[in-house]
């Protein structure tokens, strides 16, 4: 629940503390929820169940460990009302130091935010990871040049003119995925015209497929600023910066 940066969210002791302390919270709030007989005990039963299996399948499954948070952003509300309830229930065994050690672990853990969040707002320390991208493309490009990349939320904010190839929200994409195994044969029949992403793209020109690598051609590869742009060859759009 807490913006915890990244350096942390992978270090070992960090996480193993993270995870007793979070089983141990909900084991509580469980246990609270079902002694009491909450009318809502059955769905805070499912909810459980199914942050289970989230955690079990985007944990232990499905990899990119770099967007776990935004995975697992669904359990925040189940987490927040368990850190609450058994905050609640501990001030009410401690008696009348109780409201005291609330206000202050509540009040601790607001200011730890605020200050884990205004990390933000300081210049260059936390960069954006795809806004290479959209610079490039502002600078470069027109705004009627259809542009294709396989992560366009940043991108496609800012030019309209964006095709999305991973299928996140291009069912075309997604299907030519599903049967093909990739989109490189849905890229050579598009409107796009350049293909601008992280610099793995420039590795789709060395996929084997011989209309690709006959129809685009690698003209940035920067791997310093993990930037990659193909173009189609013979666009005749060559960017501004040549």
């Amino acid at each position: 629940m807490l913006p915890v940066p990244g350096s942390l969210e992978t270090m070992a002791p960090v996480m193993v503390v993270s995870v007793i302390v979070v089983i141990a919270v909900l084991a509580r709030f469980l246990w609270l929820v079902f002694r009491a007989r909450n009318p809502y005990r059955l769905s805070i039963l499912a909810y459980t169940i199914f942050g289970c299996l989230v955690v079990f399948y985007y944990g232990l499954l499905f990899g990119a460990a770099h967007f776990i948070s935004r995975y697992l952003a669904p359990l925040t509300p189940l987490l927040i009302l368990a850190a609450v309830t058994v905050l609640i229930d501990l001030a009410r065994r401690l008696g009348h130091r109780g409201p005291a050690v609330a206000s202050y672990l509540g009040s601790s853990a607001l200011v730890l935010s605020m200050l884990l969040l205004l990390r933000f707002v300081i210049p260059d320390l936390h960069p954006h990871l795809h806004f290479q991208v959209v610079d490039w493309v502002e600078e470069n490009l027109d705004k009627e040049t259809w542009v294709g990349a396989i992560q366009t939320g940043t991108v496609g904010f800012w030019h309209d003119r964006t095709i999305n190839l991973d299928g996140k929200t291009n069912p075309e994409a997604l299907r030519t995925r599903l049967e093909d195994g990739d989109v490189l044969d849905y890229v050579v029949d598009s409107d796009i015209v350049y293909l601008a992403d992280w610099v793995v793209i420039v590795g789709w020109t060395d996929m084997g497929n011989q209309r690709f690598s006959s129809n685009f051609e690698v003209l940035v590869e920067d791997r310093d600023n993990n930037l990659g742009v193909l173009r189609r060859i013979g666009s005749g759009r060559p960017p501004a910066a040549e």
